[in-house]
């Protein structure tokens, strides 16, 4: 009986606790942060999911190159050619990422009026810090089709 009472008090707490750690959803602080209006919340989570698909496309089609030269790497004869148009495209393939990246920035920054556009100027949570460049765990695995996504930790 004992340990069934301190199994519930354990499992009530982790059950009440959890919920103060999460984050809250829609770019909450970054909303409080730019004194976002309603109607550019909308706009900017539209702006948000029309960035998403065209990213998630782009990606999904990168991960396929990505097992493709895996693929011609693991065969008995190497095709430099093949390896190098591969390569060519996995290349423009992330420059589209990126440009359709910086197009959404770039989309939700002519929405903001001109005191918001000054708190974002500041940078900060908008983009990453210069110093987190060469840190490690930004730059670890990022060839591998499971790598962490960027545009999520972005907020917008």
């Amino acid at each position: 009986m004992r340990s069934l009472k301190s199994i519930i008090l354990v499992l009530t707490m982790l059950l009440v606790s959890t919920p103060i750690y999460a984050q809250r959803g829609d770019c909450y602080y970054m909303q409080q942060r730019l004194n976002l209006t309603d109607s550019q919340t909308e706009s900017v989570l539209s702006l948000r999911n029309a960035a998403d698909k065209d990213i998630i496309d782009l990606r999904a089609e990168q991960d396929k190159l990505i097992l493709k030269k895996k693929e011609l790497y693991g065969s008995k004869s190497l095709d430099k050619s093949a390896l190098r148009s591969i390569e060519e495209k996995i290349v423009d393939n992330q420059k589209k990422i990126r440009l359709r990246n910086f197009d959404f920035r770039m989309a939700v920054y002519d929405l903001l009026d001109d005191n918001q556009k000054a708190e974002w100027n500041k940078g900060g949570q908008f983009f990453r810090n210069k110093k987190d460049m060469g840190n490690r765990r930004f730059n670890n695995n990022m060839n591998r089709p499971n790598r962490l996504r960027n545009m999520r930790n972005l907020c917008w």
